[in-house]
């Protein structure tokens, strides 16, 4: 089973915060417990080219999606936030997205409730049109996928946060072949 991990605001802004870090740390974990993923980062600025939305369509970041969710079994979405970017989500660690009616409920309260246990959390329902590669997974391909925003501001509890979603995701695959 592989996974594909998406980050359509990889490039790094000093005016937005950046899950670099977090994509790093869990690309180290995923590679230390020999999972196969794909990892599609965006190249562009989020205020030059939003690769979050439909104007990723036709870019190489969606030819590079398209691809790996092809041969993928899960998707995540990863997103970085701060206080200046979402004031509301400040005390939350790590925010869950869910995409009603698509979302993997049970896949979601594994996160929910193993990252829980780590990180202070709150899940809010999202729209597609702000999760381009998350719609794309789930209308498309129809691969579950986790949408993920990340607080800057608590990158001490990345290396837990980001060993628990390589656990979750062991867990996932052993009940989907068992």
């Amino acid at each position: 089973m592989a996974i594909t991990i998406s980050a359509p605001h990889f490039k790094e802004s000093v005016d937005d915060p950046n899950i670099k870090q977090f994509v790093d740390q869990l690309e180290s974990f995923l590679d230390a417990k020999n999972m196969a993923y794909y990892s599609v980062k965006g190249t562009s600025l989020k205020t030059m080219l939003n690769l979050a939305t439909s104007e990723a369509r036709g870019t190489t970041y969606n030819q590079e999606l398209s691809a790996a969710l092809t041969v993928s079994d899960l998707h995540i979405e990863l997103h970085a936030y701060d206080f200046d970017t979402h004031e509301a989500w400040s005390t939350s660690d790590i925010v869950f997205g869910k995409l009603v009616g698509y979302t993997d409920d049970e896949l979601l309260n594994d996160f929910e409730n193993i990252i829980g246990s780590k990180a202070s959390y709150e899940t809010n329902v999202i729209l597609p049109i702000g999760h381009y590669s998350s719609a794309l997974s789930e209308f498309v391909y129809q691969i579950p996928s986790i949408v993920i925003y990340v607080n800057v501001d608590s990158s001490t509890l990345y290396p837990s946060i980001t060993e628990s979603i390589t656990d979750i995701i062991l867990d996932y695959e052993e009940r989907k072949t068992s």
